[in-house]
């Protein structure tokens, strides 16, 4: 039965990237047009909030939101665990209001997806001060505009999840920098509906994510590493009482 439940979740894994990049080839048109000209930016945004949606329905996946307060106006800056790949997609299902997210630089050579992260979002080097002061004044460019801002603390997929890596100062010196509000996410359980790593050895199968979303937290008066502190203590607790059930 274990060797039968590992043929099926492979299928199933072949399948969702068959269709990731099947649906997301049929809109990449419209995406490139819209990404020719800023002004269309929030076009792409919905595009891609639709997309996502198809794409996790038609591939098995359901998500739940716990919603513990109504989201602010915006801008107000995302901050949430990173556990599996599907915490990007979910985070477009999630969050209606047109944000920008932050990703590694190395998606710069992904292709088709590639367009996209260089246009719309803001990839950082992590080797490189230069390149991630420069990311954090983009950053702060968009939030002046009046975007909001999706960013994973951890910096990349934990390799202990559910267990948090530590989290990086950036996104908390943007918000204390910036007076901007900042959301705390938790994406619960991605880690068990699709583990990273090989295809051919990590967990993966249809199932239902469950995303909390927690109290927006003022950052007027406060100070990085303990906005930092409660971000983390906010996400940890989620996950120990999700874990002990």
């Amino acid at each position: 039965m274990k060797f039968i439940g590992k043929i099926l979740s492979l299928f199933w894994k072949v399948y969702l990237l068959l269709n990731f990049f099947t649906t997301f080839i049929v809109i990449y048109p419209l995406l490139w047009y819209f990404l020719k000209d800023e002004r269309r930016f929030k076009y792409a945004f919905k595009l891609t909030r639709l997309w996502a949606n198809c794409l996790i329905y038609t591939s098995g996946l359901r998500y739940k939101i716990v919603l513990n307060h109504p989201l602010p106006d915006p801008p107000y800056i995302i901050c949430a665990n990173h556990t599996s790949y599907l915490d990007i997609v979910l985070a477009y299902c999630v969050f209606p209001d047109y944000f920008v997210f932050v990703g590694k630089q190395e998606l710069s050579k992904v292709p088709l997806l590639n367009i996209y992260f260089k246009k719309m979002n803001v990839l950082v080097d992590r080797k490189s001060r230069i390149g991630s002061h420069k990311a954090f004044v983009h950053l702060a460019n968009h939030l002046d505009q009046g975007h909001s801002v999706a960013i994973f603390p951890e910096g990349t997929i934990s390799k202990a999840v559910p267990r948090l890596s530590a989290f990086k100062n950036g996104p908390f010196k943007l918000a204390i920098d910036k007076k901007t509000t900042l959301v705390p996410v938790t994406f619960l359980n991605n880690w068990n509906v699709l583990a990273s790593g090989s295809i051919f050895h990590a967990k993966g199968g249809p199932g239902k994510s469950t995303i909390i979303v927690d109290r927006p937290i003022n950052t007027n008066g406060m100070n990085d590493e303990d906005l930092k502190q409660q971000v983390q203590q906010i996400i940890e607790n989620n996950i120990e009482t999700f874990l002990k059930k």
